[in-house]
């Protein structure tokens, strides 16, 4: 019994999931066993585990993970780890791998490896990077750096100009242009926790919305341009705002307790759903078609982290 899967897969019941067809995108996440995984996003998918092939492609550098996230792009992988450098041992930083692990390398800034305040973000091309530091003038503030040959530019401020004394959980736009994040008082998303935007270049910040009966999390770009993110009121539920005329749809509604998006190119909402009726209690993985109106959970009976999920091609 040891020697089981870590993962018990749902199998698939109804076929005409994301059309019947299989989907060529992927999401990335941490295990409560510490381990990082990559796995896409298609019923009967296998994980792979990420730790496990770093451990063997590189025993050197054989440590510990936080966590994993993904380029829209697909083509980059950023973490954080205590692995690819002596200044991540005991302390750890981020680190950027290509989609196949043949390339893997700490991020480092004036030769030294970058230490982050939590889940950061990696744009597609693998060249800007947005994380959440210190440092700067509120409590927690995002900031930006870009690749400049073997490293990595001097940091630039992104959330210089917010009202709010944290700013986390950052997500890029498929262009790379803007980063929408939590904006709070209080840390750990709690308080009044809103949904900001900014440029990567710091010179334009915007409240995105303000909580009403509870405060938001988690926000990310979805392909039709939505900022899409988690509202916890009565209870935890997804919903998208459209930028442009503030419109807010609930995404999935009758599902409560259900937190953490991100969104797969295909328009495809991933998010942890906490508390399944027939489940144990658990973060799983749920995927979640608007279009169709469709559910499958891709990740039954382990508990995903609640970090932040990656998605990418």
């Amino acid at each position: 019994m040891h020697n089981k899967l870590l993962f018990m897969l749902a199998i698939c019941v109804a076929v005409s999931f994301l059309g019947g067809q299989a989907s060529a995108q992927t999401l990335t996440f941490i295990l409560d066993n510490g381990h990082i995984y990559r796995m896409a996003a298609k019923p009967g998918a296998e994980p792979e585990d990420i730790t496990q092939a770093l451990d063997e492609l590189y025993p050197e550098t054989r440590d510990e993970d936080a966590w994993l996230n993904i380029a829209p792009d697909g083509e980059t992988l950023l973490l954080e780890t205590e692995r690819f450098h002596a200044g991540c041992a005991d302390w750890a930083c981020l680190a950027v791998m290509a989609r196949d692990l043949s390339r893997a390398e700490a991020v480092l800034v004036g030769g030294e490896p970058v230490h982050v305040q939590g889940f950061s973000a990696v744009a597609s091309g693998g060249e800007l990077i947005v994380y959440p530091g210190q440092d700067g003038p509120h409590d927690l503030d995002l900031w930006a750096i870009s690749r400049q040959g073997k490293e990595w530019s001097e940091p630039v401020l992104v959330t210089g100009d917010s009202n709010y004394a944290f700013n986390s959980q950052p997500a890029l736009n498929e262009a790379g242009t803007h980063v929408v994040f939590d904006c709070g008082n209080e840390p750990y998303g709690q308080g009044d926790n809103a949904i900001c935007e900014a440029s990567v270049d710091g010179a334009s910040l915007r409240v995105v919305m303000t909580p009403q009966n509870g405060p938001l999390h988690h926000p990310d770009y979805g392909p039709d341009g939505w900022i899409y993110f988690e509202n916890d009121n009565n209870g935890e539920y997804i919903v998208r705002l459209d930028p442009e005329t503030s419109v807010l749809d609930a995404v999935d509604v009758t599902r409560r307790n259900d937190n953490s998006p991100c969104v797969l190119p295909d328009g495809t909402v991933a998010s942890l759903w906490l508390d399944r009726p027939q489940g144990e209690g658990l973060h799983e993985i749920k995927l979640y078609t608007p279009l169709t109106n469709e559910t499958y959970v891709l990740v039954r009976d382990r508990d995903v982290l609640d970090i932040g999920l990656g998605c990418g091609r």
